[in-house]
């Protein structure tokens, strides 16, 4: 049997353990309370302070842009015309690149054309009259051009001087109305007489290759030459290429549309031929100017 002494004492204890655990389970449920409470009050907050950030964040930019405004404009000012110098080189290059292939090009076409003295001329005028084709370039008869030398480019013909200054010369253009050249089909060597545009703009920028033998062997993609009967272009040189045929019901003769070897509209540099003799005095191909 327990002494009074010893049943106090555990009571005591039992009492301090009961105390004890009190105190701990209160303690947690504190803890896990508070951080309930930080919880909500954080959830409730948040949006709260983030646009609080957000707003203080745009203020301090803004007030920092307004006081370094001079500097900020100097420093955009500087990058447009750094910007502005850069495409004007970049442009730069893309033209010297283009000319230096243009020039690659005549120079190969020069140096493979061994049959002809070539003198290179730059055009530096266009007449805009409505009804001839005239342009103008850099050399004259101080450079030894004269009047109905042929003007090429290494595509094909041109046309021939009009009118030789003393450093500059008038060329008419194939596609003048009052041009006439004597043509050839590559293929079939059928002949033709190879005339300039006329009175329709629709047909402005072609030629028209007429007189051609109504048993002739002819289509659309045919290659057009010169065929060397007269006075003013070698045998050989690309005119153009056919892109229609027709038949004239009276006189049975073909005719066809063709198309200029050389882009004439986007004309840039040419070609003059010094040296070339003709056979004939006069031919076909005379082009008269009335």
């Amino acid at each position: 049997m327990f002494s009074k002494k010893s049943f106090k004492f555990v009571m005591i204890l039992i009492l301090i353990t009961v105390l004890l655990l009190v105190v701990i389970r209160m303690s947690l449920m504190h803890s896990s309370v508070t951080r309930g409470v930080e919880e909500a009050t954080n959830t409730a907050f948040n949006p709260l302070q983030k646009g609080t950030t957000s707003v203080s964040n745009y203020f301090g930019s803004l007030f920092y842009n307004l006081t370094h405004m001079d500097d900020i404009l100097t420093e955009n000012k500087a990058l447009a015309e750094e910007n502005s110098q850069l495409k004007a080189k970049l442009n730069q290059y893309d033209e010297l690149l283009l000319e230096n292939q243009q020039m690659r090009s005549m120079m190969n076409f020069n140096n493979r054309q061994t049959e002809y003295d070539l003198l290179g001329a730059e055009i530096i005028g266009r007449d805009t009259e409505t009804w001839f084709d005239v342009i103008t370039i850099n050399k004259g008869s101080k450079d030894g051009i004269q009047t109905d030398m042929p003007v090429i480019t290494e595509n094909g013909i041109v046309g021939r001087i009009l009118e030789a200054g003393r450093n500059w010369s008038k060329v008419m253009l194939i596609l003048d109305e009052r041009s006439s050249i004597s043509g050839m089909l590559q293929q079939t060597r059928e002949v033709g007489i190879v005339k300039g545009s006329v009175e329709s703009s629709a047909s402005r920028g072609l030629l028209q290759m007429v007189y051609i033998a109504e048993n002739a062997k002819i289509q659309a993609g045919d290659l057009v030459i010169s065929s060397g009967l007269g006075d003013v272009f070698p045998k050989g040189l690309v005119i153009g290429e056919v892109v229609e045929v027709e038949k004239d019901p009276l006189t049975l003769f073909y005719s066809a549309t063709v198309k200029p070897a050389v882009d004439l509209d986007r004309l840039e540099k040419v070609f003059i031929l010094m040296n070339y003799n003709s056979p004939l005095e006069e031919g076909v191909d005379e082009i008269s100017t009335p």
